[in-house]
């Protein structure tokens, strides 16, 4: 009976982590801040479609500084909109120390938690989403890591910033 038990908690657990893997969380060193990636499919349409979202954590709760928004752009020989598949995904801490040679400190640090997930279009290229949260904000960009000569023209880009209401 308790093998039983502990298998369909088991299956529970790998059915649940497989929703799972179409939300990623990524936060601040000092925890404060949220930016949670989703991969969400319209049941109607049958595309799935890249979002995100920013959450500040107060003393209580998290409230949302960036509201649910589209991530993706289209270049002129492929999209990288709809339909991507996850193929990977690596998270770590980096700190980086620099020294300017003007201004009023001279001394710089940064230090921020770094999440590249690799997606792939429904031609199978390639298109990487670089995310750094870090504990003042966030920051995240496209990388193309195929090698070619060919020069591409991004033709449309589907990112939003959509900003809360004020007083929300």
């Amino acid at each position: 009976m308790k093998i039983h038990y502990k298998l369909t908690i088991l299956f529970a657990v790998f059915a649940f982590s497989g929703f799972a893997a179409n939300v990623w969380k990524l936060t601040s060193p000092d925890d404060k801040l949220e930016l949670k990636l989703e991969n969400v499919r319209d049941e109607q349409t049958k595309k799935s479609k890249l979002y995100y979202s920013v959450q500040l954590r107060n003393e209580t709760e998290y409230v949302q500084v960036v509201e649910l928004s589209r991530l993706g752009l289209t270049r002129n020989d492929q999209q990288f909109e709809e339909n991507l598949q996850y193929l990977t995904s690596n998270t770590e801490y980096k700190s980086d120390h620099y020294i300017l040679t003007a201004g009023r400190k001279l001394e710089n640090s940064n230090e921020y938690n770094q999440m590249i997930i690799s997606f792939k279009n429904p031609s199978s290229k390639i298109i990487q989403l670089e995310l750094r949260a870090y504990n003042n904000g966030i920051a995240f960009r496209y990388v193309f890591p195929e090698k070619s000569v060919k020069t591409v023209i991004v033709k449309n880009e589907a990112t939003e910033f959509n900003l809360p209401d004020q007083g929300n």
